[in-house]
């Protein structure tokens, strides 16, 4: 059985929920909720095993691993923006499926295509999670951009924290924080409107070339699970603990997952939602593809060439300066605040 573009699931009515961990440690290493923690604790409670992507500091390849104890969780915990070599573990995958353990594999919902259609048939015992993704890039465009960072602090970078919590609240932009860490100990803070690479990532100019072809984005999910943030949740329904922490959408395609669900730590909160309220509107992904770039030509015709962050600048000063102030606001006055001066605008200028 092959699990081509054409057969997507098309699983009928999903359950849609809001969720997060009450575990400050578990919130603070995932990426939104820890709905993807709560899920892989109970198939290594049953002495299962979990694929995941983690981040080589060596050689800066993100590849998939398995993981056998909860203890191993936080090596594939967390967003890794660039694409990561999950076919590698594809055969120890079926392997373990053959010999009938649990398997439980997180990816993007390509790669979960593409170990079904590796694997070449159907298996009770694997247990599917795509993570709803914006796209990704490359290892090569983020080393560009990394060789800049180093060229700036005179210092080579040991590893970067994509999605760092902490350095703002999860609801101001969290998702588009980062950390890099250098291998003298120290580590320079980055936000999303001021960054080189988050503003070509979240732009869409690096984007693999597939991705702006995505077949795999809807609401009709490949995987068991799907997980995304909750961006455009408020304080009308979630807690302000929760706003600064982080928020999960839990998507329940299967009975298979409902199962596991009904198995989930006491810790694991969640709640149902009406999708079509914030979880789809807010998540490009649920709906189509991410728009392709037009300055993508004009971006990798000088690539090679020209210094990373020079190139970025020089295609995009306009807009870097745009949502800089766009970014500050937002952090200043909150979702409320912003909700206020968009309808003051629209009452301004006669479009509301």
């Amino acid at each position: 059985m092959m699990y081509m573009v054409q057969q997507v699931n098309k699983l009928g009515k999903s359950d849609w929920y809001m969720a997060w961990y009450q575990d400050d440690e578990v919130l603070m290493n995932s990426s939104s909720g820890g709905a993807f923690t709560a899920i892989a604790e109970v198939v290594l409670q049953d002495n299962g095993v979990v694929f995941g992507a983690t981040f080589d500091e060596k050689t800066w390849d993100v590849y998939h691993k398995p993981v056998t104890c909860i203890e191993e969780l936080n090596d594939i915990r967390g967003s890794k923006y660039y694409q990561s070599q999950a076919f590698l573990a594809y055969a120890d995958c079926k392997k373990y499926l053959d010999a009938g353990i649990e398997v439980l594999f997180s990816g993007t919902a390509c790669q979960v295509a593409a170990l079904k259609n590796y694997l070449g048939k159907s298996y009770d015992n694997l247990i599917t999670v795509d993570v709803l993704c914006h796209g990704v890039t490359s290892k090569s465009v983020v080393k560009k951009y990394a060789t800049a960072e180093e060229r700036k602090a005179k210092q080579p970078i040991k590893s970067i924290a994509f999605r760092q919590k902490g350095l703002i609240p999860w609801r101001n932009g969290c998702g588009a924080s980062m950390l890099l860490n250098y291998t003298d100990g120290t580590q320079k803070v980055i936000t999303d409107g001021i960054d080189s690479f988050f503003l070509a990532f979240s732009g869409n100019l690096i984007l693999r070339p597939s991705c702006y072809e995505c077949h795999f984005t809807g609401t009709d999910r490949i995987s068991d699970f799907t997980l995304s943030d909750y961006w455009g949740v408020d304080d009308t329904c979630a807690s302000e603990y929760n706003l600064e922490k982080g928020i999960s959408v839990l998507v329940v395609n299967t009975d298979k997952a409902r199962d596991l669900l009904n198995r989930v730590s006491k810790d694991f909160i969640y709640g149902p939602i009406d999708p079509m309220e914030r979880a789809v509107p807010c998540n490009l992904a649920f709906t189509k593809p991410p728009p392709r770039n037009e300055k993508k030509a004009s971006f990798f015709a000088e690539y090679q060439s020209t210094d990373y962050d020079r190139l970025i600048h020089k295609l995009y000063r306009p807009y870097l300066i745009k949502r800089c102030v766009k970014q500050g606001v937002k952090m200043v006055v909150g979702p409320k605040g912003v909700a206020m001066i968009k309808s003051t605008f629209k009452k301004l200028t006669g479009g509301g």
